[in-house]
């Protein structure tokens, strides 16, 4: 039997309903050959208790709570998706990975949810990955201020370790005139 990671459960959800029913909160379209990005995340700062119904979907078949998602979508359907499990007390956070197709620009999904990570002050981040193997998960992790620690198989899915790096530094942004 195989691991169930949150980014496939939310995937296969995303298949199930059509990708034009994805109430995403930010929506990031982009011209470049029908893809595009969207990105959907849990309302912590309101007592609103007004939740994203996908994200309380796809927490409650995972058993725990999904933060944070991105979904790659394409025009035949989602293609890939990205999901942020985050402990808080810990500091640490299970970032999943599920691609349809591994030939799309899944490492836009990666990055995010890793800059995410960043943001939110996380020391540990494991990644799961179903689809893809460890090389192009380190090489984006550590692009992105991660320090690689472990790697190994469990039921069927990849899974890395990494530690922040304290002393990366972003390189600088551009700002076109």
């Amino acid at each position: 039997m195989t691991k169930r990671i949150a980014a496939a459960v939310l995937c296969a959800i995303v298949n199930f309903m059509g990708a034009q029913d994805v109430g995403a909160y930010t929506p990031d379209v982009d011209d470049d050959g029908g893809t595009d990005y969207v990105e959907l995340r849990r309302d912590h700062e309101h007592d609103t208790k007004r939740e994203d119904p996908l994200l309380a979907t796809a927490s409650a078949m995972v058993g725990g709570e999904i933060d944070h998602a991105w979904i790659l979508r394409h025009h035949s359907g989602p293609s890939a998706a990205v999901a942020v499990q985050h402990n808080a007390i810990d500091h640490t956070a299970t970032v999943s990975l599920s691609l349809d197709v591994p030939v799309l620009p899944w490492e836009e999904l990666l990055h995010r949810s890793l800059a995410f990570c960043r943001d939110e002050d996380v020391l540990k981040v494991t990644i799961e990955s179903q689809g893809l193997g460890f090389a192009g998960i380190r090489s984006v992790a550590e692009t992105s201020g991660f320090v690689f620690s472990r790697a190994r198989l469990v039921e069927g899915v990849h899974v890395a370790e990494f530690y922040t790096d304290l002393y990366h530094r972003s390189a600088p942004r551009r700002q076109d005139a």
